[in-house]
C-alpha cells in the first residue's frame, strides 16, 4: 500500500478541516463513510456545494474527510486503503469540469403544463393575480440567520408590498435562480419558508396560512451571476391535481396532524419500506423532484402549509437518502441524531394541502437526471 504525506485526514476536527480548505481551494476531498457501498464513499472537489451546505456547519467532519491537493494522489490512496470498487467520484462537481456540464433547468413559468389549472367558461380561474411574469427579487436567497436571512426576508417583503394583491392567493409558484456552483447548496424547504413568511408580512397571505393551498417551487441555473434571484407568481385559485408521477411513494394515514406526528408517521413508514426493499432508497447526489399532498379532515382544515412542509420532507429520510450516505435506523435507535435528508437535491417541489374525509399524507419522489 502507498502512504502519501500530502494527504490529510480530518475526523471530528472542524477547525483543522476549514484551515486545510482555506489553503487548498483547488484541492480534493474524499468523504470516507466506510462500508461496502461505493455510493456512500465519494470523492469531491474541495469547493463542491455538497461539502458546504449551510445546515452542516460545525458537523462537516462527522464523516471522515480525506484531503489532498491533487486528485491522483488522493485516488491512489483511496484505491489502496478502501478498494478500487468501493468508491466513486461526485457526479456533480466532476461533471461540471467536463464538456457535459449541467444544463440549465427550464423555467416552470415557460414549461409547466397549464392544463392543470381549472377552466370555467374558457377562462383559467387559476390565472396569476398580477403580471404574467410574476414579481422578481434580485440576489441569492438566504436561509439562515447568520447568512443574512432577516435582510433577505425584508427585501422580499418590501418588493411584494410594491405590488399588492386584492385577495390572498391560494397557490404560489416560486422559481429560484442560482449560479451553477450554488444550485445544490441550499435545501428547497429552507428556501421556500422565508418567501412565505415575507408574503405574510407583506399582506399577501393571511396569518396562519389557512387559505394557501399550494406551493410550487423550482431551483434553476441562472444564465449569469447577475441573474440570481427569485421569481414569485401568485394565483387566485389552486391547481387541479393529476395522478402522482413517482419512482417511490411514501404515504400514511394519521390521527393527528401536528408536526411531530406527521414526521414520525412518515419516518416509520419509510423505514419499513427501506427494510423490505433497500433498493428504494435514493443514492446521494441524485437530482430529484418531490410532490407532497396532505389531506386534512375538514374539521381541521386550518393547518399551516408552511408548518407541515419540513416534517413531510424530514420524515422520508430513510427513502430520500442523506448527503453523507448514512443508512437509516429504526426510530428508537436514532439516539438524538437529527434528521438530514438530501433535500438540497430536490430541484422541483410541489406541495398541496386539501380538506378531505381523513387525515392522510403522500410523498412522491422521482429522479430527474442520472447521477453520472
Amino acid at each position: 500500500m502507498c502512504t502519501t504525506k500530502g494527504m490529510r485526514k480530518f475526523k471530528d476536527n472542524e477547525s483543522g478541516y476549514l484551515e486545510w480548505h482555506e489553503q487548498n481551494r483547488t484541492g480534493f476531498v474524499f468523504n470516507h463513510f466506510g462500508g461496502n457501498n461505493p455510493g456512500y464513499n465519494v470523492l469531491h472537489r474541495s469547493t463542491c456545494s455538497f461539502l458546504w451546505r449551510e445546515k452542516d456547519e460545525d458537523t462537516r467532519t462527522t464523516v471522515e474527510k480525506w484531503c489532498s491537493a491533487t486528485e491522483n494522489e488522493l485516488a491512489q490512496n483511496i484505491d489502496d486503503f478502501v478498494g478500487k470498487d468501493m468508491w466513486k467520484r461526485c457526479g456533480i462537481c466532476f461533471r461540471r469540469s467536463s464538456q457535459s456540464s449541467i444544463k440549465p433547468i427550464q423555467s416552470p413559468v415557460e414549461t409547466r403544463d397549464k392544463s392543470n389549472v381549472s377552466d370555467v367558461g374558457g377562462k383559467a380561474i387559476g390565472a396569476a393575480l398580477n403580471a404574467e411574469k410574476g414579481i422578481w427579487v434580485a440576489g441569492e436567497p438566504a436561509t439562515w440567520l447568520g447568512s443574512g436571512e432577516s435582510e433577505w426576508k425584508a427585501n422580499v417583503a418590501d418588493r411584494l408590498r410594491e405590488i399588492p394583491v386584492e385577495e390572498s392567493p391560494q397557490w404560489i409558484e416560486i422559481e429560484f435562480r442560482f449560479t451553477e456552483d450554488r444550485l445544490y447548496a441550499k435545501d428547497i424547504d429552507n428556501l421556500i419558508t422565508p418567501i412565505l413568511e415575507s408574503a405574510c408580512e407583506a399582506g399577501w397571505i393571511q396569518p396562519g396560512f389557512n387559505q394557501l393551498g399550494s406551493v410550487s417551487a423550482q431551483k434553476v441555473v441562472a444564465n449569469h451571476p447577475s441573474s440570481t434571484g427569485v421569481q414569485i407568481i401568485p394565483h387566485a385559485m389552486p391547481p387541479q391535481l393529476s395522478e402522482l408521477p413517482h419512482n417511490v411513494l411514501v404515504e400514511t394515514g394519521l390521527k393527528r396532524l401536528d408536526e411531530t406526528s406527521v414526521k414520525w408517521a412518515l419516518y416509520d413508514q419509510a423505514f419499513q419500506m427501506f427494510s423490505e426493499n433497500p433498493e428504494l432508497r435514493f443514492e446521494s447526489g441524485v437530482v430529484l423532484a418531490m410532490d407532497i399532498r396532505v389531506t386534512i379532515n375538514n374539521s381541521q382544515r386550518r393547518k399551516s402549509l408552511k408548518a407541515l412542509l419540513k416534517p413531510c420532507i424530514d420524515g422520508v429520510e430513510p427513502i430520500l437518502g442523506t448527503p453523507d450516505g448514512r443508512l437509516p435506523v429504526p426510530r428508537k435507535e436514532l439516539s438524538g441524531r437529527y434528521l438530514a435528508p438530501q433535500d438540497e437535491m430536490v430541484t422541483i417541489l410541489d406541495f398541496h394541502v386539501r380538506g378531505g374525509d381523513q387525515n392522510h399524507v403522500a410523498v412522491a419522489i422521482r429522479t430527474l437526471r442520472e447521477n453520472c
